[in-house]
């Protein structure tokens, strides 16, 4: 399945026989009239005779692969039915392309509603069904063209490169990305290289946001990359988190790690939350985490005009009306986020994703991403002198970047093996690893801070676990009740302050609320909203960079007065 499919875009496998079971109907609770049905071994839906989904209790693979099994008449104009939410189209319609000999535009799109089902670990085929699954809940799309033409089932077969792990526990699907092969949820990768773990900057995904890392041959050859997207970003797939902070955040990341049977890594980790997360990670887990790479350190006190100038921008994209207001916000981002540096095509890539990725109509995940910046809270002088690995800073000098507070930052890692480097690009951006101009400069400092490390140290006979993590969590915090937590859940991790988990609770149920009926850039059929640069082109216009601010992606304290932002 192509690595860009959004959502949860599964391989496709055969099924058990038809046997007895519950079947409901996707949309019972809407009134539906389409009787339950009891099939053998599925569970799903049946809408009216029309419209099925297959949750099998099985699947059959050969040697790990994942093969299309049902006879293939052809045919020219499949239609699919859509269930779910606007978004999934364009990832819907590029799946379907890679299924059938067909292009979009043979394609015809019906919308239906979402599927009741709560959670699947791999899509299914039955009667020409296919499913896009997803934790919680789960989309399909359905064919109802009787003659598919499909290639032959070894075209579309191999070694599962599934680039999910589904979290049940935590009603979450993480989604990741690498440059070597997975067979299931099993890394082949050659344990003789370094591996490291690359995380995604504010407001960006790895798919896109870290091309430039993933496509470095000095990074590639020498270093098994792996990249995993934050909840509430880019195409893994989480409901908004009332307990989410930065440590929830560390321990997703290396549940993911550990799911994926991965050794210690270095990690990489650019702009705010990413960098929090990785501190975290490397108290928490350090045998696990070799070395730190901190890109982009954003400034630490923001002014009021600072603040007023984020609430504008959060306002104008969580309730615009118009793919033109969208822009609006959209061209005032670009210049806190790349300054002037940025070229025309990774302006229109950037600006996609945060079109398609974060419209009203999905106000809840975006502020599920916003609060998480809000509301950060740094390490204790004390906590951050118990941080040992390497480090290396590489940051700007710009106002929304400032030398100073990356100066700060060095000096607080007092028992950083070597000391901690620090690396200042002039006039660099706050995304300084994406843009052209700067990103070989940052890939060139962090391979020689790569290159310049010492052998690993020996791994303790006991690695640390998430268990582990829990109860030191527990000491730091000096809460003795955090450790008679679950381990096996994200969340148990959250330090959170009751009155911040109550605020999100509030925000998330304004935001479900009103993006039902919310403005999505996305059309009817699947249709993209144009380039950015097809209507800024010519008129694009741009404040000085000394003037410019990041209070967006700096992260501003939350306020009474900034709550409706």
């Amino acid at each position: 399945m192509p690595a860009e499919v959004k959502g949860r875009a599964a391989a496709v496998g055969s099924v058990d026989p038809v046997g007895s079971s519950d079947v409901r109907c996707a949309s019972a609770s809407e009134g539906c009239e389409g009787a339950s049905e009891r099939r053998k071994g599925v569970r799903g839906c049946a809408h009216n005779g029309t419209h099925l989904v297959a949750w099998p209790r099985s699947i059959h693979t050969r040697n790990n692969t994942s093969c299309l099994s049902p006879s293939r008449p052809e045919a020219t104009q499949p239609t699919l039915s859509i269930f779910g939410p606007r978004h999934l189209y364009i990832p819907v319609f590029r799946t379907a392309s890679s299924l059938f000999s067909t292009t979009h535009a043979h394609l015809r799109l019906l919308v239906g509603r979402p599927s009741l089902a709560q959670h699947a670990t791999r899509a299914s085929v039955k009667q020409q069904t296919y499913i896009i699954s997803g934790s919680c809940p789960a989309y399909s799309f359905h064919l109802s063209a009787s003659r598919a033409a499909l290639p032959p089932a070894h075209s579309i077969c191999g070694t599962s490169t599934m680039p999910y792990l589904d979290f049940p526990e935590d009603g979450i699907s993480v989604f990741y990305k690498t440059n070597f092969r997975m067979q299931g949820e099993v890394s082949i990768l050659d344990r003789s290289k370094p591996t490291v773990l690359l995380l995604p900057g504010t407001i960006f995904d790895v798919s896109i946001g870290l091309i430039n890392q993933f496509n470095d041959p000095q990074l590639d050859k020498p270093y098994n990359l792996i990249a995993i997207d934050h909840r509430s970003a880019g195409k893994t797939i989480s409901p908004p988190c009332e307990a989410r902070d930065s440590w929830v955040d560390a321990a997703m990341f290396m549940k993911s790690l550990d799911r994926l049977q991965l050794p210690p890594v270095h990690v990489f980790a650019p702009c705010v939350l990413s960098i929090h997360a990785a501190l975290r990670m490397a108290l928490l887990w350090p045998d696990r985490i070799l070395s730190l790479g901190l890109i982009s350190i954003q400034r630490e006190e923001e002014e009021d005009w600072v603040a007023e100038a984020w609430r504008d921008l959060v306002q104008m994209l969580t309730t615009a009306p118009d793919v033109e207001t969208q822009e609006e916000a959209i061209n005032e981002m670009l210049g806190h986020t790349f300054y002037e540096g940025l070229p025309l095509d990774q302006q229109d890539q950037w600006a996609q994703y945060v079109e398609t990725q974060y419209p009203p109509a999905r106000m809840a995940r975006f502020l599920d991403f916003t609060l998480t910046v809000f509301q950060r809270t740094n390490l204790t002088p004390e906590q951050m002198a118990m941080i040992k690995q390497p480090v290396a800073i590489i940051s700007g000098d710009s106002f929304v970047c400032p030398r100073a507070d990356a100066e700060n930052l060095q000096r607080q890692f007092v028992n950083a093996e070597g000391g901690a480097q620090l690396h200042i690009i002039p006039h660099g951006p706050e995304q300084i690893y994406f843009p052209r101009p700067f990103y070989p400069i940052v890939n060139s400092f962090y391979l020689t801070f790569l290159s310049g490390l010492p052998p690993p140290p020996p791994q303790p006979k006991e690695p640390s676990s998430m268990a582990s993590a829990l109860r030191g969590l527990a000491r730091l915090m000096d809460n003795p009740r955090i450790a008679e937590r679950d381990s096996s859940k994200v969340e148990s991790f959250s330090c959170l302050a009751p009155e911040k988990m109550q605020e999100r609770k509030t925000y998330f149920a304004h935001a479900v609320a009103v993006q039902k009926d919310a403005f999505d850039p996305v059309g009817p059929n699947g249709e993209m909203p144009r380039k950015f640069s097809e209507r800024h082109l010519s008129d694009m216009f741009r404040r000085p960079s000394a003037t410019l601010d990041s209070s967006w992606a700096a992260g501003v304290k939350v306020s009474e007065d900034h709550r409706d932002g």
